[in-house]
């Protein structure tokens, strides 16, 4: 992705790669990736299985399974033609105390064929087995191969707390910083990168 693009009006203007947000969330927690080529034709999904996983585990034996969507009625899941997919992870997950996982679609993915439905798991108790990630395969027209190594979820580590919410108008002196900042932020390039984002990751 380069730096920079030309716009339709012939100016230059920074791409999403100049943008930290943008960046930093792709490098934010971890990912799981798909453990097995997946490929859909005509007559539906056809993978390989692992026939060295013993009986105990025997759903493991291939990258994904299925759900039924009934599972997800009255649910705005529902609301889709496309199969409910379940993406088999092999690894455990341990958290320190207080701490849970939330896995979702990888950030900023719009290629995929499926979505990741996003879930928490309080990965400092349940953490003996693997937690199993399903999706939406909503594109119902693709045909080809999703290979091994895709990531199919991005995990993020996030801690159990509670906190009050308060909502009220702007004072006086917030009101000023709003306007000085924002003419900061229209005036220097990279004004956040520079003097806001953390170095913390």
């Amino acid at each position: 992705m380069s730096a920079t693009e030309i716009s339709p009006s012939e100016h230059e203007l920074p791409t999403a790669k100049k943008c930290p947000p943008f960046l930093d969330i792709l490098q934010t927690g971890f990912y799981l990736r798909s453990v097995g080529d997946i490929e859909v034709t005509d007559e539906g999904f056809q993978f390989e299985t692992r026939q060295e996983i013993p009986d105990e585990l025997s759903y493991l034996r291939s990258p994904m399974s299925f759900h039924d969507l009934a599972q997800l009625r009255g649910c705005t899941i529902d609301q889709f033609e496309g199969e409910v997919v379940k993406f088999h992870n092999y690894y455990t997950i341990k958290t320190a105390p207080g701490y849970s996982t939330m896995f979702t679609h990888p950030a900023n993915d719009f290629s995929s064929p499926f979505n990741t439905i996003s879930a928490i798991v309080d990965t400092d108790r349940y953490y003996h087995v693997p937690v199993q990630i399903p999706a939406i395969w909503r594109n119902t027209s693709f045909r080809g191969i999703v290979p091994t190594g895709t990531p199919i979820a991005q995990c993020y580590v996030i801690r159990r707390e509670t906190f009050s919410l308060r909502v009220a108008e702007m004072s006086y002196e917030e009101e000023e910083k709003l306007l000085e900042e924002s003419k900061k932020n229209s005036l220097t390039d990279g004004l956040y990168r520079k003097m806001f984002r953390s170095k913390q990751r």
